[in-house]
């Protein structure tokens, strides 16, 4: 009852962060065909949220495309054009490059501004940042600029830069009004070119086309991407078509972030022949994340066998991701071995007091919570290896994981 009071609540808006995994669809095709897959996530809550959206867009769009005759019509009765309502693109950011901090500068609305800096970016996009006559911090995209920044004068800005600071900024917009760099005729032009109608037609134009454009990308996207993921399924041999092959049928079995990786490296036998405490400790690879904000260390194993493990799987997820990137899917997380060597410490039999000593960064319930999170791993590699000594190993580590703390905190939340 409290979840469908929220649900209907305005003030508490639901978001689904569902998204077909690979698990998903191999389980979705041992039971559906694929129209019949896609059917039903069709219905899903995130594609009706899709749809919202869609027709949301689609409501834009009218207004948008309403706007673009009436401007239309407005433009068809106006004289022919003295000189280009907007400068080349290539004109533009060759302008841009030229600018330096103190240069002064006029916007659409006449106002003058003193350039702090331009910064520049992959794809040669770049951005401009600025302080005007009234002490506001602007910024200015490349791609949104339609006619060429024309320097009207300079300014020696104060030292140390820090615009953040409203003192600062006063200070410059003050340097801005004693300057006595006027507003040229081009300032006036490039008013006159932001209020003509063409201006307003090509600018409901552009907007029409990138909402366009949106729609097109929500519609049926959970459908769509079920069709990214399982190409990648079938490129990686996990389906025949549309049928789950041998591999695909471990895959359904795996629920995991790594579910593809975890599988494939399970039938690839990367986990084969590995002790206990060894398994425990490549294992963790999949289930440990470093999230301090200091560099995490060395990669670190007991044997050289499982370092070599290790070295095998960053491999196969690198295959992995590249599969990924070229279908168009979400990259799956490569392997951490960051808590490898406190998986096989603990394992092995070594206390708490003692793991915790050598590991000053670790608390205690961010070992009982990893240690958990691998339990669950090793029993869902118990019950998917074909090799029956991989199967033992895993559930023995399984087994030798689950004591002490660990254990106990999960009678106390039983109980």
């Amino acid at each position: 009852e409290q979840v469908a009071v929220l649900a209907g609540s305005k003030s508490f808006r639901l978001r689904s962060a569902f998204r077909p995994t690979y698990n998903m669809a191999t389980n979705l095709l041992q039971r559906l065909d694929a129209e019949a897959a896609r059917a039903l996530l069709a219905r899903s809550f995130a594609q009706y949220q899709a749809d919202t959206g869609v027709a949301r867009l689609e409501q834009r769009l009218a207004r948008e495309r309403d706007r673009e005759r009436d401007l239309t019509a407005t433009v068809a009765a106006l004289p022919p054009l003295a000189e280009p309502l907007v400068d080349s693109p290539d004109a533009i950011s060759e302008a841009v490059s030229r600018l330096r901090p103190g240069d002064l500068v006029v916007d659409d609305d006449g106002f003058r501004l003193a350039v702090l800096g331009v910064s520049w970016r992959k794809g040669g996009r770049a951005r401009v940042r600025l302080i005007n006559e009234s002490s506001r911090e602007v910024r200015w995209r490349l791609e949104e600029l339609e006619v060429i920044p024309h320097t009207i004068g300079r300014i020696d800005l104060p030292f140390p830069m820090a615009p953040e600071r409203i003192d600062y900024r006063q200070d410059v917009a003050s340097r801005i009004c004693r300057s006595g760099a006027g507003h040229s005729g081009r300032s006036r032009r490039r008013r006159a070119r932001r209020d003509d109608p063409r201006i307003a037609l090509e600018r409901t134009r552009n907007e029409i086309t990138q909402l366009e454009r949106r729609a097109r990308r929500d519609q049926a996207s959970i459908a769509r991407r079920f069709d990214a993921v399982t190409d990648v399924l079938r490129n990686r041999g996990h389906l025949d078509g549309w049928t789950v092959t041998q591999s695909g049928l471990t895959l359904a079995g795996i629920y995991h972030e790594a579910d593809l990786l975890i599988t494939e490296a399970l039938t690839d036998g990367l986990f084969d022949g590995l002790t206990a405490p060894e398994l425990a400790s490549v294992a963790s690879c999949f289930t440990y994340e470093h999230r301090s904000p200091t560099p995490p260390p060395d990669p670190w194993f007991p044997s050289p066998t499982a370092m070599q493990r290790f070295r095998q799987l960053e491999l196969l997820s690198q295959s992995i991701n590249a599969a990924e990137r070229h279908g168009g899917v979400d990259e799956t997380r490569s392997p951490d071995p960051g808590f490898a060597p406190v998986a096989h410490s603990w394992a092995a039999g070594e206390s708490l007091g003692v793991l915790l000593g050598r590991n000053d960064e670790m608390t205690a319930g961010d070992f009982v919570r990893n240690i958990k999170q691998l339990t669950d791993l090793l029993g869902q590699l118990a019950a998917n290896a074909t090799d029956p000594a991989t199967a033992g190993a895993a559930r023995h580590a399984g087994d030798a994981i689950h004591r002490g703390v660990v254990a106990l905190s999960g009678s106390v939340q039983a109980s």
